[in-house]
């Protein structure tokens, strides 16, 4: 009877405390990984003088996440750092949005699930569109640049997937 008890203990006041001290060890393995790549994009040249960045654990995605936007100007990327997306290509280069002046790169979830991950050699259209199913900014820039609003319909619709 006493084992009956401890072990209905554990699973109703334990168990979930030990989950969220693993949720909060993965985001802060996130964290930590997040720190050490603006480091390398700091060396490579990218200055994040007026850039907001945030880092976390993305479930749904099973990745840890990036975001980059811009202070001035338009720029929001969106990066899975831990390639649980994204698999193949330089660690960087692993972006799941990028949006700017020129347009929007995002990219269609499902469709790289069916390449694997593996979209280093796949012809852009067949994996990224402009967030809403038209062309990406590397195939085709929009008739007129893109605002910070155009960019933050992207990035809010991001948001909702990951």
């Amino acid at each position: 009877m006493k084992k009956l008890v401890a072990t209905i203990l554990f699973l109703v006041f334990l168990l979930p405390i030990t989950t969220m001290a693993n949720k909060k060890t993965i985001d802060d393995k996130c964290k930590i990984l997040s720190a050490k790549s603006i480091e390398v994009m700091k060396k490579d040249g990218r200055d994040y003088t007026l850039i907001t960045t945030k880092s976390f654990y993305s479930k749904k995605v099973d990745s840890c996440i990036l975001i980059e936007v811009a202070d001035v100007g338009v720029e929001f990327i969106i990066r899975d750092l831990s390639k649980s997306v994204i698999r193949d290509g330089p660690r960087y280069w692993s972006v799941l949005l990028y949006c700017d002046v020129d347009g929007a790169n995002s990219a269609i979830l499902k469709k790289v699930r069916e390449f694997k991950g593996n979209v280093f050699n796949v012809p852009y259209r067949e994996w990224l569109d402009d967030g809403f199913g038209g062309l990406p900014r590397t195939v085709k820039t929009p008739d007129k640049p893109y605002t910070k609003n155009d960019c933050e319909k992207v990035y809010s619709k991001w948001m909702s997937q990951i």
